[in-house]
């Protein structure tokens, strides 16, 4: 799968149209995303996955491994996972060197870990009494001699336990305690160097850098200690439920809007709101893809719930990619998913598998350069196909091979007598192509182009082929008949009364 390109008419990262488009285009693909019918969304999606064939400057990427489980990363790079998906375990820290597993506090048991800053500093969880339920917040430090050390963090008013959430770049914590104030369920609160603040919001999510908090539903500014509302969604944007989803440091908060359920499949519009600003349109299109982080250059991670590559967005390239289509060719073996944080230098994390050294979960992906356009097709060869019994047609079968790890996808493009340009007639990720839309006697001529995230190569040398012509093949006589393996009976003949 190659990055999407979609029409401006319902998506505008920013301000700024994706593809110029006609305005019946605009027209035919309103209709499908509105008419939210699955089989014609799923073709429209498939119509928008055909690449555009030039571009440039598309980065590219090489994979690591930086262990199991799953995680976050922050700006430098390193990464934080848990072993297990729920619940505490053995939590771990690879900067790129190797794994090294945090310690614990001598009453615990296990651990969590759910952020990093870019200072390094980690932020988790512990359980001291071995119910597998985490129970104190704590805060990981790196010291000089590139080791962890680990210490507990205050719980808020009368909270039974507690855990830590998220860490801005100042150092500021925001967590979640049970019980402060007696009251039977999680809140949030601030821990800002020895300053302990109860917050009383529900479904605390992060807090950037200005000390803005976002929850599952809202917004807090903790430095004025007062609550945001998102501005009411403009008319041409699509109404919803709002959940957001990451804040960056420009105060700008990527949201899902969620608008509609269908077969238990939930389907989102994503809008970008700038505090004090207003919205932005980010993505018109309702599908099952929602925002993951944003950096502050305005890139977004954007998972997705079903089987698929998961989509990155690179602001300053205005086009949605997967990653596995940004791996440069040391990293071709690796199947690379889900990507669920990119930072400021667009490093990714994301999922992974590496079937030749048994390797899985999480991923970093770092940039090596700018990903080469896939080179030219080879063994390119054009066969006639006459009818048969089982095959009654005429056709013309076009066959070929990729020259390069990078080739994602090919593009058929056919010249006939009645034309004055190569048209494209296929799009295809075979190595396959049988045109039977062809008049008998007529000469077509053909060529290939490989096509990845970074364009297309060169069109393969042309082959001209005469299409076949008609065979008149008689109709076949029956002359006898098997009804059992092996038995046949003959053709019985005419009988004659009994004189």
């Amino acid at each position: 799968m190659n990055h999407i390109d979609f029409p401006n008419t319902t998506v505008r990262p920013r301000s700024t149209p994706i593809v110029s488009t006609s305005p019946a285009r605009q027209r035919r693909f309103d209709a499908i995303f509105r008419s939210r019918n699955p089989a014609r969304l799923l073709y429209a999606l498939a119509l928008l996955l055909l690449p555009a064939l030039a571009f440039a400057q598309v980065p590219s990427y090489r994979v690591n491994h930086m262990g199991p489980g799953h995680g976050s990363m922050n700006n430098p790079g390193v990464v934080i996972g848990n072993e297990r998906a729920s619940g505490p375990g053995t939590p771990w820290v690879n900067n790129g060197s190797g794994q090294l597993h945090l310690p614990l506090p001598a009453n615990a048991s296990a651990a969590s870990v759910a952020d990093i800053n870019d200072a390094g500093v980690i932020v988790g969880s512990v359980d001291t009494d071995g119910d597998s339920v985490n129970d104190t917040p704590v805060k990981w430090t790196p010291t000089t001699q590139g080791s962890y050390s680990v210490e507990a963090l205050p719980l808020a008013g009368k909270a039974t336990r507690g855990k830590a959430i998220a860490i801005n770049n100042k150092g500021i914590i925001l967590a979640e305690g049970f019980g402060i104030d007696f009251l039977p369920t999680y809140t949030a609160y601030v821990i800002d160097n020895a300053r302990v603040t109860h917050l009383r919001l529900f479904n605390a999510r992060d807090i950037n850098d200005n000390g803005i908090i976002l929850t599952k539903t809202g917004m807090y500014d903790y430095n004025n200690a007062k609550p945001l509302a998102f501005a009411p969604l403009p008319n041409h944007m699509p109404n919803g439920l709002l959940y957001p989803a990451s804040i960056n440091n420009n105060n700008e908060v990527v949201v899902n809007i969620w608008t509609t359920n269908m077969s238990h499949t939930s389907y989102h519009a994503i809008g970008i709101y700038k505090i004090g600003k207003g919205w932005v349109p980010f993505m018109d299109v309702q599908t099952t893809h929602s925002a993951g982080s944003m950096n502050d250059n305005g890139d977004i991670a954007l998972p997705s719930k079903n089987p698929g590559c998961g989509l990155v967005y690179l602001n300053k390239l205005n086009r949605f990619f997967c990653p596995a289509s940004l791996l440069d060719g040391a990293s071709r073996h690796w199947t690379v998913s889900s990507a669920s944080v990119i930072a400021n230098d667009r490093s990714i994390l994301a999922r992974g598998a590496n079937p030749r050294q048994s390797q899985s979960g999480l991923v970093r992906l770092s940039r090596t350069g700018d990903l080469a356009p896939p080179q030219t097709p080879v063994s390119f060869v054009a066969k006639l196909h006459e009818p048969t019994l089982q095959q009654p047609f005429n056709s013309i079968d076009l066959s070929w091979r990729p020259a390069d790890s990078l080739s994602e996808r090919y593009i058929v493009e056919r010249k006939s007598p009645a034309d004055t340009d190569f048209v494209v007639i296929a799009s295809t990720t075979n190595r396959f192509y049988r045109d039977t839309n062809i008049d008998s006697g007529k000469t077509y001529a053909y060529r290939i182009s490989a096509v990845a995230a970074a364009g297309s190569s060169t069109p393969s040398p042309i082959i001209s082929v005469p299409a076949p012509k008609p065979v008149d093949n008689p109709a076949p006589v029956i002359l006898s008949t098997s009804v059992q393996d092996g038995e046949v009976i003959p053709k019985a003949k005419p009988s004659r009364p009994w004189m």
